[in-house]
């Protein structure tokens, strides 16, 4: 095994550590603050890191097994923390793009699958509809996240309705709807909000409102 992907595999296994033992075991709470949160915090991090280490090179279609490990890694780090009815909002920090809800201030999973991509796919553009239009297609190309994710008119910033998504594409920090929100956010500089709204034959349409 190359240095690269041994890197790779030790993050991954850290990280399903981490997430085991902050699942398994009774939260202890001291004086200061408990320490479970921060374990699948953790945890989390270093399992996407290492599965995307692994799998991501230039060029190749990424398997759907890839992200829906990291929407479930994703699943575990928030379910002790955001209530499943909060509304993401995302919003630029500090040069780049952090996830805020219910309080709890998170790194995007859209920004570790940009990172990810050799040339940036927005390629400068800002309006809504080239870079939702852009990103659709890298969901669907080179993650692999739904089977199809189609741009739709609204009266929001952007929209799109997914189909056959991996997971549950209405969850906090999906990695559809992450993906499409970093980029958002980076091209227009302006925090947005995501609201999922249940459609027929299990598709899911995702609404991106500037504030």
């Amino acid at each position: 095994m190359s240095g690269r992907y041994r890197r790779g595999a030790l993050a991954a296994l850290f990280g399903v550590c981490c997430l085991t033992i902050a699942v398994e075991l009774p939260a202890f709470r001291p004086p200061t603050g408990g320490w479970r949160a921060d374990v699948l915090v953790v945890g989390g991090v270093a399992f996407v890191a290492g599965v995307l280490d692994i799998v991501l090179t230039p060029g190749g279609a990424v398997p759907r097994s890839v992200p829906a490990a990291m929407q479930a890694a994703r699943n575990a780090d928030v379910s002790e923390r955001i209530d499943d009815d909060a509304t993401p909002r995302y919003a630029s920090s500090d040069g780049g793009v952090r996830l805020l809800v219910d309080g709890a201030t998170l790194s995007p999973v859209g920004v570790h699958l940009l990172a990810a991509i050799e040339r940036d796919p927005i390629g400068g553009a800002t309006a809504p509809e080239t870079v939702t239009a852009r990103l659709a297609d890298v969901a669907t190309g080179r993650f692999e996240l739904a089977g199809d994710v189609r741009p739709v008119e609204t009266d929001g910033v952007a929209a799109v309705v997914v189909t056959d998504a991996i997971g549950d594409p209405a969850a906090v920090d999906a990695p559809v709807a992450s993906l499409l929100a970093v980029g958002l956010v980076r091209g227009r500089d302006e925090a947005l909000t995501v609201d999922a709204e249940a459609e027929a034959d299990g598709r899911v349409r995702l609404t991106y409102r500037s504030e």
